[in-house]
């Protein structure tokens, strides 16, 4: 059985990944979410 503590430290390394991810593809394009919202 998984323990609740590991779920969560999990749960935390995939959310950094993610924000990692964002901030890599955001520095080498910008989204088009932020041009549809400025236009």
């Amino acid at each position: 059985m998984l323990n609740m503590r590991a779920l969560k430290h999990f749960a935390n390394k995939i959310l950094n990944a993610k924000a990692m991810i964002g901030q890599l593809l955001s520095r080498c394009k910008p989204p088009m979410m932020f041009y549809s919202k400025k236009t």
